[in-house]
């Protein structure tokens, strides 16, 4: 079943609780709980979910300390174990938001998704999910709540465009 969330997003950052969760690094989960709560309002979501990258598995304290400030925002919020298959979450969650990560590389060859990488400049290469079509991609420079108009998926919108060209020209 595809989308058994059509309500719902998935959240998979890449590196966030794999490093010390200093203060840059607590103010930089506030960020991402923040934009991640400007998503489910303006897409109007009812269920998130959450999936680190399971290198976190060997930091359980970062596991507990991020899975606890992240609850106390977002309570409803599920949070999958680091070794869960993330090929099944992504099937079942309609939105999928992340940072650089092959989450949304591999989520680009799903149907009916909508991508979305938020950029904080946080690490080298972190703009790299802006080269990827039907990502919406976020640069740091965006100003927060999330603008409506990037919740949609570019493929959709190209392939249209495409569709329309080739109309034209017959």
């Amino acid at each position: 079943v595809n989308n058994k969330f059509d309500d719902g997003i998935l959240f998979a950052p890449s590196l966030l609780g794999c490093r010390t969760i200093d203060e840059k690094e607590t103010e930089i989960i506030g960020k991402w709980i923040s934009f991640l709560e400007s998503v489910i309002y303006k897409a109007e979501l009812k269920r998130v979910g959450i999936k680190f990258h399971p290198s976190i598995a060997l930091l359980e304290k970062n596991f507990i300390e991020i899975s606890s400030l992240i609850k106390s925002k977002l309570p409803k919020a599920e949070i999958y174990a680091p070794k869960h298959d993330v090929m099944l979450l992504i099937n079942d969650y309609k939105y999928i938001l992340s940072d650089v990560s092959t989450v949304l590389v591999q989520a680009r060859y799903f149907h009916n998704k909508i991508l979305i990488s938020k950029d904080f400049g946080d690490f080298p290469n972190s703009s790299l999910m802006k080269f990827y079509d039907g990502i919406n991609y976020i640069d740091p420079s965006k100003s927060e709540p999330l603008d409506t108009d990037l919740i949609a998926n570019k493929i959709n919108h190209k392939y249209k465009e495409s569709l329309r060209d080739m109309l034209l020209q017959i």
